[in-house]
């Protein structure tokens, strides 16, 4: 029973830290292209690859972000690996994100929190 409750003290703890202090704004979701590659590997342990590029407007920047993720058949090695989900965008939506240095944070369409990396950012021209 004390464990349980101490993981629950570490784990209320971590998710409020996790998002605490970013500066959320609202952009668009001006372009979205995703590729996702035949599964590879033998039947019982294969793996599918599916790489999404995102084209984020903001007020100030354009951004061009990335998410990888990968799906897993094998059982041992799907619930290990696949601990980060892709992202669901959609185009023309708004988005809320947050950028800390070379990582974006994103609230996608479900209202789930999504890390990804930055590839390209330039200044928009005020813009939304």
């Amino acid at each position: 029973m004390k464990r349980i409750a101490l993981a629950l003290v570490i784990l209320s703890a971590a998710g409020l830290g996790a998002s605490k202090g970013r500066d959320w704004q609202t952009g668009k979701i001006a372009d979205l292209q995703a590729d996702q590659q035949p599964k590879t590997g033998k039947l019982l342990n294969s793996v599918t690859v599916k790489e999404s590029v995102v084209r984020i407007i903001g007020t100030d920047y354009e951004y061009l972000a990335y998410d990888g993720t990968s799906a897993q058949t094998g059982l041992l090695t799907r619930s290990l690996a696949n601990r980060k989900h892709g992202c669901r965008f959609i185009v023309n939506d708004e988005v809320k994100y947050a950028q800390e240095k070379s990582k974006m944070y994103v609230r996608d369409a479900d209202g789930k929190e999504c890390k990804l990396d930055i590839l390209r950012q330039e200044r928009s021209g005020g813009r939304p």
